[in-house]
């Protein structure tokens, strides 16, 4: 089947297996401690059900002794022959593929809490999906996606105020890596889970020195962002709250200075914990808009002509960006997709799950030499979440898999600085 990225030279994809716990012991260290401790959050909300309290004791039950894989249940949001082809993968938490069990878990999650039977289809496509009356409430995972109220002295709104309007004194050029570098450190921190304010999380992004950014394409980035062969671009987003406001000022910034449109794809459903939905999105533009200082400084984006935020319920399953294109047997091909990948004139896929499903999660050689498959240039903004990179070149980052298997999270160190790419796949 033909891939969106795919290796220069003839390769056996063999020698480049899907990551399993068996394979890769970053897969085991989020089987057996990050998503276990992922349900123990959710068991300590109390607003959860006792019935769904009961549900997700059983899911981590699972987890725990890696035992019994429990069966999905047929749901009104994903077709069946989506439910099926997950469920084929995963017959154990153990040899199902990395990616796939991940996705697994937190469908499972939605299933326990019910929060399938709360989502409505939007106008003027099927595609997108709300929460039932903006009710964040069915959202699992609210919690880690709480912004702070807009208007009076809040500190976060008025710093992302300030960083705005110094950034727009700027030179365009200047304006635009800065954003571009905002929308990574956001990414590189997981702010979407800090609690607490903290400044650093709003900063203009500002060029600095950071032995942690290992591949750098933003000077590229930013002149494809300007080009007059560029006229139409999309930001594939990851988490919600602070990167998601770096999103929108990434977009707002290239609105400003370049006059293109600009596409948002996020989900429907937070298929990982903070993921950025459709339901966030009205819940945050109808807060922005009653704000005038912060609809000014969103002012492009918070204007349909030139911005939107769009979805498809591909984005919500463990099927590869590929899969969009060339869907498997039996899989109703996703046409808003189809559309992202063969009409962007450039794309911007932000975060770790996004690159694994643009690349396949595989044991990849980092620096082995890949191929883009479609027109539109693609540039990957992250920060490395996982053991899949490839496409590196080794004069600019000389990373084996054993070293990237070294810098993730382990029990001897939970929370790591992760290494951070600008990376465009030519």
């Amino acid at each position: 089947m033909p891939s969106i990225i795919e290796p220069s030279d003839d390769v056996d994809l063999r020698r480049y297996p899907y990551a399993t716990t068996l394979n890769n012991e970053f897969a085991l260290f989020t089987l057996a401690n990050r998503l276990p401790g992922t349900i123990d959050r959710l068991l300590l909300d109390s607003s959860i059900g006792r019935t769904s309290w009961s549900r997700l004791s059983k899911i981590r039950e699972s987890l725990i002794s890696q035992g019994r894989v429990p069966p999905l249940e047929q749901n009104p949001f994903f077709d069946e022959a989506v439910w099926k082809h997950i469920s084929g993968s995963v017959k154990s938490w153990r040899s199902a593929p990395f990616i796939n069990f991940e996705y697994y878990l937190y469908y499972k999650v939605l299933e326990a809490t019910g929060s399938y039977f709360h989502l409505e289809p939007t106008e003027p496509t099927k595609e997108q999906w709300i929460l039932a009356s903006g009710d964040q409430s069915s959202d699992p995972f609210k919690t880690d996606k709480d912004y702070p109220a807009i208007g009076g002295n809040d500190k976060y709104w008025s710093a992302i105020e300030a960083a705005a309007k110094l950034r727009w004194k700027k030179p365009k050029k200047t304006q635009l890596k800065e954003a571009v570098f905002s929308s990574l450190y956001n990414n590189q921190r997981d702010a979407s889970q800090l609690r607490q304010f903290n400044i650093n999380f709003v900063h203009s992004g500002e060029s600095r020195s950071d032995d942690l950014i290992k591949v750098d394409h933003s000077a590229h980035l930013v002149d494809a962002l300007l080009s007059p062969e560029t006229s139409r671009i999309d930001i594939v987003s990851d988490n919600f709250y602070h990167e998601f406001v770096s999103d929108l000022s990434l977009a707002e910034t290239i609105i400003r200075t370049a006059g293109k449109k600009v596409n948002i794809w996020v989900k429907n459903v937070p298929s990982f914990v903070s993921d950025v939905t459709i339901t966030d999105w009205e819940r945050l533009k109808k807060d922005l808009l009653a704000s005038p200082a912060l609809s000014e400084c969103f002012k492009s984006v918070l204007d349909p002509s030139f911005f939107s935020v769009r979805s498809a319920r591909h984005l919500d399953t463990h099927l590869s960006f590929s899969d969009a294109l060339y869907p498997p047997q039996g899989i109703a091909p996703s046409a808003p997709l189809q559309e992202l990948f063969q009409h962007s004139h450039l794309i911007i896929i932000k975060g770790d799950l996004n690159y694994r499903k643009l690349v396949e999660d595989r044991l990849w050689e980092p620096t082995l030499a890949v191929r883009k498959t479609i027109d539109a240039r693609i540039f990957c903004v992250r920060a490395v979440k996982s053991a899949c990179v490839v496409g590196v070149d080794e004069s600019e980052w000389p990373v084996t898999l054993d070293m990237l298997n070294a810098s993730l999270p382990s029990l001897k160190n939970p929370r790591p600085d992760y290494n951070m790419i600008i990376q465009e796949f030519r």
